[in-house]
């Protein structure tokens, strides 16, 4: 109970300083983002409103979170919109940290915690992550806001008190690191570990994943990004259903989900000063591993990457972007996809497509 008293009090006190005072940091914010598409349910993505006092930045409502340098996807978290949380942030001169409490489902207690530590040194910057999805009841030092690893306090209530089981916690973990040797080029890279075994011979399947891009911009004209990613298969998968990391039945970490690597190749360019156009092409492969798979001993401590019969694909897809205030950008996407798969007796092919319109708006 007093680890429980230790928290509320905590949160209280970033509250109370941000808000009362908001006229001495500069900037306070009230933001909004909805979205119509043909594949999801149409929802309010965003809503939320930002204040910040000095280093410290609090954020509450419904936003999106994203931990990682990935223009195109992140191995952690997001982009992942929708998200009903309460997020702080201090930033300094060498380092940053964040901190988020988010509610996945009401109906369940399903909830997401998570943390990031920035650290800046010169062109570089390194990146430590880490996520837990959790169900239940949720003990209160999960809810203290301080840079404690929840793998290391998951351990310590386990052995203390018995009462925290592991089929009820998902604990993901990230490193990245970000480059950018001049002005006119980036480079990062990260490494996602949802659960690596240790024993030998390994007893499970080493569910990890990585990315690798850069951005370039000494083009005349806009600027070039090129990614690639791999996630192993039953990466994001839990236990059960209940604790996989999903939400709303997509990964929430990269959105192309477990057993897959793809490359996207993606050009930005602003034809007016209003206007932003940004097509981009994706080739990608997928075996039959999916979110949702449950690992068997049989599978074997490590699972051929590609499983079963290898589905490849071709995407293409336009992004466009017109601001029509300060304070209003209209936003829409359209792509299509051929799929194919060759290691049959017959070729398979198919073809899907997606579209979407986004509005967002901020005070």
């Amino acid at each position: 109970m007093k680890s429980k008293n230790l928290s509320i009090i905590a949160l209280s006190l970033l509250l109370g300083i941000v808000i009362c005072k908001p006229a001495a940091a500069g900037e306070t914010t009230l933001f909004g983002h909805f979205s119509l598409s043909p594949n999801t349910v149409p929802r309010i993505d965003e809503f939320s409103f930002s204040t910040s006092y000095g280093p410290l930045e609090l954020n509450i409502g419904r936003q999106e979170l994203v931990f990682g340098p990935g223009q195109i996807g992140n191995m952690v978290l997001g982009p992942q919109i929708g998200l009903d949380a309460i997020e702080f942030s201090l930033t300094f001169k060498w380092l940053q940290y964040r901190q988020f409490w988010a509610l996945l489902d009401s109906a369940t207690d399903k909830k997401l915690f998570g943390h990031r530590l920035e650290i800046y040194a010169g062109s570089v910057t390194v990146g430590l992550s880490e996520t837990a999805l959790m169900v239940g009841d949720i003990p209160a030092a999960f809810y203290i806001p301080l840079p404690m690893p929840y793998l290391v306090t998951q351990l310590l209530i386990y052995y203390l008190d018995g009462d925290m089981p592991n089929a009820n916690a998902n604990m993901v973990l990230g490193i990245d690191v970000h480059w950018q040797p001049y002005d006119g080029l980036e480079l990062y890279g990260e490494f996602l570990v949802d659960d690596y075994p240790f024993s030998v011979p390994a007893t499970a399947p080493m569910r990890t994943g990585g990315l690798a891009g850069l951005v370039y911009r000494d083009l005349p004209v806009g600027e070039l990004v090129i990614e690639y990613a791999r996630i192993n298969r039953f990466t994001y998968c839990h236990y059960t259903s209940k604790t996989d990391y999903a939400f709303l039945g997509k990964s929430l970490g990269h959105w192309a989900g477990p057993d897959t690597d793809l490359v996207t190749v993606k050009y930005t360019w602003n034809p007016t000063e209003d206007l932003t156009l940004a097509p981009s092409l994706t080739l990608q492969r997928h075996g039959e591993g999916m979110l949702g798979d449950r690992w068997q001993k049989s599978d074997g401590p490590s699972p051929i990457f590609l499983s079963g019969e290898i589905e490849n694909s071709v995407g293409l897809k336009m992004d466009a972007a017109y601001r029509l205030s300060d304070y209003a950008v209209l936003s829409g996407y359209l792509g299509g996809a051929v799929h194919f798969q060759v290691g049959v007796e017959e070729a398979i092919w198919r073809g899907s497509g997606t579209f979407g319109i986004e509005l967002s708006v901020q005070f």
